[in-house]
Parts: C-alpha cells; sequence; structure tokens
C-alpha cells in the first residue's frame, strides 16, 4: 500500500517559503503539486462557468524553473489555462501579467531575499493582489484536506502557452506613464547589480529607455545563479550584499549605486558622499522618495506604509495637506489599498507605497512592490540634485533637522524548526502578558484589531520618551522581529551594542 504523502506548508506575509528537500514540509515537486492542486480546487470554486487562466512567473533559484512547469502541469491538468515566462522575470512583472492577460491568479516561483537553501510559492489574485488572509485561508485548508495521490498530472498542453514578449513591454510602460521624465543636464553614472537574480533584463531596459547611458553593471553579479555565490545572502537590506557594487561604485565614479534582490522587487541604495558610499536605510530611501515627489509636485494626496515604517512619513504629509494610511506588514495590503482606490476610479490619488524593508510603489500600475520603478524613480532623484548642484544626502539631513532624527533599528533572531517556532510563539505570549511599566507606557496588542486593521500577531509598546519597539513574527523567515524607533539617549546607548534576545527582554521589561 503506498504511503499517504500530505504537506503542512503553510502561507506567510509573502506566501510559502521553506527551505527545498525532500521532506512534506519542504518544498519539492510533490508539495509543490499539492499547493497547486489546492489552488486549482479554489480557482474551480470560484469561477465555475468562466474560462480559468493562470500567470506562472519563477526567478533564479535552484529549481525554480522546475516548480513552475509542475505548476503548469497540475493546473492544465485541472482544465485550467496557463501562461508560462519563458525566461527568469521580476516578481512585479508577473503580477502587472496577471491583469494585462485577463488571468484569474498568478503564481511567482520565489524565495525573495532567502538564502539558497530555500524556494517559494507565491500566489496573487485576479487584481494581481497577493492573496487575502480569507483566501489564504481557504486555500490552506485545501492543502491539509489533500494528499498527493488526489494531485491531477494528466498534463493538456493544448492549455499551455507561454506569455508574449509583449507584457514586458506594456509594463516597462507603465512605469514610464507612472513617474515624470527628468533633464540631464550633467547625466549622472550609476552602479547596477541585480545579486545574480531576475530585474538584470528590465532594469537595463529602464535605464537605455530613459537615458541613462552611463550604467555600470557589476558583471559578475548581474549573471543568474541558483546559488548566489558571491552573495550567500542576497538581501540588498544587508552590507555584505552591497560590497561588490560598491566597489564598482567606487572605480567608475558613480553618483549612487543600486542592488534589487533575486526576484527583482526590494531596491537597496548607496549614495555617494565625499569619498565613500553612505547605505540608506529602507526608511531613508522611502523619505527621500516622497519627499522628492513633493518637491516634484506629484498630482495625488495619500501615502501607504507599513506600522513598522517610519513616521517621518506622517511628518512630511502633515505639513503638505497629505495623508499617510498605516497597514499591517506585508506589501499585500499596501496593494490591496491600491486595488481598491482603482475599484472607485480614484488612482489619481495614490502617490507611493513604502515599507521599511526595500519595498516601493511609485504608482498603481501594479499592486505590489517594484524595484524597477523605484530604480528609475530614485535614479531621478539622483539627477534632480545633481541638476541644482545639490547632495540628496544633504537634503535627508534637512529633513532631520526639520522633523527630528529617528534612529531605526531592526534586530531579527532565528529560531530554526518546529522547536523553534515554538520558542517564538513562547516569546510572544511572554511579551503578550508583560505590562506596562514606569518607562513603557502603552501596549498595543494587534490580535485585537487596531484601527481597524485585520488581526495579527503583532505587539507594541511606545515609552515615556517617545521610543517605539514592534515585535512581530516573520511571515516568510524562522525568525522573531524587533522594530525599534529610538528617542532618548539612554534606549539609543543600550542598543548599541549587539545583545541576545533574553538580555533586551530582561532589561527593558522585567
Amino acid at each position: 500500500m503506498e504511503r499517504v504523502y500530505k504537506t503542512s506548508l503553510k502561507f506567510g506575509t509573502g506566501g510559502i517559503r521553506e527551505k527545498m528537500g525532500l521532506r512534506p514540509n519542504q518544498m519539492n515537486e510533490k508539495t509543490i503539486g499539492i499547493i497547486t492542486q489546492a489552488l486549482a480546487n479554489y480557482l474551480k470554486s470560484q469561477y465555475k462557468d468562466s474560462e480559468i487562466r493562470v500567470s506562472i512567473g519563477y526567478d533564479s533559484r535552484r529549481n525554480s524553473d522546475f516548480f513552475a512547469s509542475i505548476s503548469k502541469k497540475v493546473l492544465s491538468s485541472n482544465g485550467i489555462k496557463t501562461y508560462v515566462f519563458t525566461e527568469l522575470i521580476p516578481t512585479p512583472v508577473l503580477a502587472y501579467s496577471i491583469e494585462h492577460l485577463h488571468c484569474q491568479a498568478g503564481i511567482m516561483i520565489t524565495a525573495s531575499h532567502n538564502s539558497k537553501e530555500y524556494n517559494g510559492y507565491k500566489v496573487y489574485g485576479n487584481t494581481g493582489v497577493q492573496l487575502t488572509p480569507e483566501v489564504a485561508k481557504y486555500i490552506q485548508q485545501e492543502i491539509l484536506n489533500l494528499d498527493y495521490s488526489q494531485v491531477l498530472t494528466q498534463e493538456n498542453e493544448e492549455l499551455e502557452y507561454d506569455v508574449p514578449n509583449t507584457v514586458l513591454e506594456a509594463f516597462l510602460e507603465q512605469v514610464e506613464n507612472a513617474i515624470s521624465p527628468i533633464e540631464k543636464k550633467e547625466p549622472i553614472t550609476i552602479a547596477f547589480s541585480s545579486l545574480h537574480g531576475a530585474s538584470i533584463q528590465p532594469a537595463k531596459h529602464i535605464f537605455e529607455r530613459n537615458g541613462y547611458h552611463n550604467v555600470y553593471y557589476e558583471q559578475e553579479q548581474c549573471i543568474p545563479h541558483q546559488d548566489f555565490p558571491t552573495c550567500p545572502s542576497p538581501n540588498p537590506e544587508e552590507k555584505e550584499a552591497m560590497e561588490k557594487v560598491i566597489k564598482l561604485g567606487n572605480k567608475v565614479n558613480a553618483d549612487v549605486v543600486f542592488a534589487t534582490d533575486p526576484d527583482g522587487d526590494r531596491l537597496g541604495v548607496g549614495l555617494k558622499h565625499k569619498n565613500s558610499y553612505t547605505l540608506l536605510s529602507g526608511n531613508e530611501i522611502g523619505v527621500l522618495l516622497y519627499d522628492y515627489l513633493l518637491e516634484t509636485k506629484k498630482e495625488g494626496s495619500k501615502v501607504y506604509k507599513t506600522i513598522v515604517t517610519t513616521d517621518l512619513l506622517d511628518d512630511l504629509a502633515k505639513d503638505h495637506g497629505q495623508q499617510v494610511f498605516s497597514v499591517l506588514n506585508g506589501f499585500k495590503y499596501i496593494g490591496d489599498q491600491v486595488n481598491q482606490l482603482a475599484q472607485q476610479q480614484k488612482e489619481h490619488e495614490f502617490i507611493l507605497g513604502v515599507e521599511e524593508n526595500y519595498g516601493y510603489l511609485v504608482g498603481t500600475y501594479v499592486k505590489d512592490k517594484d524595484s524597477i520603478g523605484a530604480l528609475l524613480l530614485f535614479s531621478n532623484l539622483v539627477q534632480y540634485y545633481k541638476n541644482e548642484g545639490k547632495d540628496p544626502l544633504d537634503r535627508l539631513q534637512e529633513i532631520y533637522e526639520q522633523y527630528g532624527y529617528r534612529e531605526q533599528k531592526v534586530i531579527s533572531y532565528t529560531f530554526e524548526g518546529e522547536e523553534g517556532k515554538q520558542k517564538i510563539q513562547d516569546y510572544m505570549e511572554r511579551l503578550r502578558n508583560t505590562n506596562t511599566n514606569n518607562y513603557w507606557i502603552e501596549k498595543y496588542d494587534y490580535q485585537e484589531g487596531i484601527n481597524n486593521l485585520p488581526k495579527a500577531n503583532i505587539l507594541k509598546f511606545i515609552s515615556k520618551d517617545k521610543d517605539s519597539l514592534i515585535i512581530r513574527p516573520s511571515g516568510t523567515e524562522p525568525k522573531l522581529k524587533l522594530y525599534f524607533s529610538l528617542n532618548s539617549e539612554e534606549l539609543k546607548e543600550f542598543m548599541s551594542t549587539t545583545k541576545p534576545l533574553d538580555v533586551i527582554l530582561e532589561e527593558l521589561f522585567d
């Protein structure tokens, strides 16, 4: 008797993401088949009398193209028409293709910026927004109910199509429509790395089409590679991942250096200042982008950010009569707000979407973070200041002087395996049961529902000195994340050195 093969893989804030391997709780041919069958069951239940279409993309990771082919096979076996990209593509291009090709769903095979051992499965609905928690919960239950013997694998090649080349062209046109062109009095010089990922071709196109010809590419890192050999952690948030493009920047005297993550939705930035490069935090990139859009008077009045993203955006908006809306962590919540504007025919009100972990959206052409649009907008920003004979970092300092400097610090603690998941939950329960004290005078538990946001496993503390601490489990990695906004000198000094999690919690709360 054949052994039943089931999986308990779960959706997080960025879809399903796990290490590859043969076990039922890892990414492999059988678990991909079960997940795709669960998605097919959902789609067939929702679109009973309609032709169902699904767009599928993949990045440069090991097995990404193979997992995409498995997804295609299972879907066509279920009578669902598939459109598969014939080459690596950034996640935002996949998200764009869904509405462009009139699909009911989209699948992106990627583990974003995780290390090479991981792969993932990200799902979008018919509006190009990642799955809502309600839909994810439905599909999750389908996954738990299925075993591999129930996965349909009698492929119907007549339902399998390639994505037309015109999709990327249409995407680039929409990016350009969302961003005002800029005169290039003295053209800037750019150094770029795709960190062995999928963004290199769209990045080249967007630079060339918009008159940025002094662009130098980090040759080794601009070759897609499944093992990310020059940056074991291909995450532009990390200094080590930016080292090679900074070295190239020094060689060519670049005004700005850029790096995107493997699936091309996050953007890291370093600005030349005197004789070295200053790497910007995700918050600083967002603040400079928004300030530039205000300076150049972009139409609109609404900015969307996640709850852990800097409140400097709120201060800038208030002074310009605009609004900032905070949503839960996960860019899908920003995408959902953009979709609501589109349904109300109010896309013109949208200005910018920002999340502190290097995700930005500069228009409503897509409903997820997009490094390609952010690349063009930040290049225009650097060009603008060069035209004016100014330094963007000087402008950032002016903003700090006007509104106050907020030192942002994000600390992650990794807990692997099932035991690690339980430890993370234990820490959250410990903090959930912690009362306010003489220092932490306010406490917010998002599991109870705050400001009409969906319930979430997030805690926020505010101190008497206006420091804030947000704590949450990562939705994509086995990590507990602490987000500090430091205002008091005492807390800045305490957090100036790396400390074990228990030391931090005992010192701050016990």
